[in-house]
């Protein structure tokens, strides 16, 4: 999909709103701030490689082999986005937005929290110092207005395409 402005970004992810269960926000240990635009290119490419080997590790955890044989059945739902990229607050670490759905139902959130966790943490850059899961309660309808508040300040480049995963198959059967 090309994106075309923020709202064609939050419309994208609107049509998934049913099938999320769970909201997340995972931290990096990158501070944007005084960093050019090379280097903040560079920077986003190899968090974007992180997160896709935390990705593919996170659904296997998940769903086990059949993850990679058949994941638009077999995988979780994760609308993706990384914040912090702008370098403005030097508090500031980049971090990944996620709206997750298509969860095993015998997990738990605790034992859900505990797997993201152990698979984010196998990656380098990433970091479980600031790590929030929760079941989303169905009734909140800010959370994919929130995840997308930097594309709607100008930044399009918020959303992670490429890290954003869709098991189609296993939505349908809903």
């Amino acid at each position: 999909m090309r994106k075309t402005s923020a709202q064609d970004i939050t419309d994208f992810f609107y049509q998934y709103d049913e099938h999320i269960t769970h909201i997340a926000v995972a931290h990096t240990t990158v501070r944007a701030y005084n960093m050019d635009a090379r280097q903040m290119e560079r920077t986003l490419e190899q968090l974007q490689q992180a997160c896709h080997l935390f990705r593919r590790r996170f659904s296997q955890r998940l769903y086990g082999m059949k993850a990679l044989r058949k994941p638009d059945q077999y995988g979780p739902l994760m609308l993706t986005t990384i914040e912090g990229g702008c370098g403005q607050d030097p508090r500031m670490t980049i971090h990944y937005n996620f709206a997750l759905g298509n969860i095993p139902s015998q997990l738990t959130t605790d034992k859900l929290r505990q797997v993201f966790a152990e698979c984010w943490s196998k990656q380098e850059m990433l970091t479980t110092d600031r790590l929030f899961l929760v079941e989303r309660n169905q009734a909140e309808t800010g959370w994919l207005r929130y995840i997308t508040k930097e594309a709607h300040s100008g930044n399009l480049g918020t959303w992670d395409v490429r890290n954003t995963q869709i098991p189609h198959s296993a939505l349908e059967a809903d």
